[in-house]
């Protein structure tokens, strides 16, 4: 079975309607978009790394693009809503990473992570990831997906040095009960977040390694002992 990412929808949960006042992302000095080297991932601009399983695939823009639209198909009711999200989305959130398991064993899925971003320029009430978590669950609710469970409340987790909320939630597709952990930030004017997908203990366990691997990024601690 294809892998699949339909579940989510990260980067139009808050359905922006001034985007085109909002500073797109490729624009912004600095912005780093990350990279994927010996198995680790790492990025200047949120100043962060952390490791990749080995033989997991790293998907290209083509891909990521393909994997959005095929997850809007199943969140949004009406074409004009997804037209909408999907234009926006281009303009205010960047796809930093998306690693899938090369191993989906006997369940026929593969477990998967993302990293992602969307700028808040134009939401400067979202000063934390829980405010940003309540409109994630609001837009997920109201959509196509058969949603058997969603957290209401989502706890604080320090990773990082960064404080994270959490919110995870499950939906029935394809046949299989598909889980979703959300961990989001606010760092630097943008709401970051990893989304990883799973259908069982196992799976959760190797995402959560992933998780567990994150630090800064070694590059920018080499770069500040230099100018001290």
């Amino acid at each position: 079975m294809k892998p699949t990412l339909k579940v989510f929808l990260f980067i139009a949960a808050l359905a922006l309607t001034a985007c085109n006042k909002t500073t797109p992302i490729n624009e912004i000095e600095g912005f780093d978009y990350g990279r994927v080297r010996n198995d680790k991932y790492t990025n200047t601009f949120f100043d962060i790394e952390f490791n990749i399983p080995k033989g997991w695939q790293i998907q290209d823009d083509k891909q990521k693009k393909e994997l959005m639209k095929e997850g809007s198909d199943l969140v949004f009711n009406d074409e004009e809503t997804k037209k909408a999200a999907i234009k926006s989305s281009d303009i205010t959130s960047a796809n930093l990473l998306t690693a899938i398991s090369n191993n989906p064993g006997t369940t026929g899925f593969a477990h998967n992570i993302l990293l992602l971003a969307e700028n808040m320029e134009q939401h400067p009430s979202v000063v934390t990831g829980d405010i940003y978590l309540q409109s994630v669950s609001k837009i997920l609710s109201s959509g196509k997906l058969e949603i058997i469970q969603m957290d209401r409340s989502f706890p604080k987790k320090v990773l990082n040095g960064k404080d994270y909320y959490e919110m995870s939630m499950a939906a029935h597709i394809q046949g299989m009960d598909v889980h979703q952990t959300y961990l989001i930030t606010i760092d630097k004017g943008f709401a970051v977040g990893f989304i990883y997908s799973y259908v069982n203990d196992e799976q959760k366990a190797e995402l959560e390694k992933i998780i567990q691997s994150l630090k800064p990024y070694k590059g920018n601690r080499a770069a500040s002992h230099e100018n001290n």
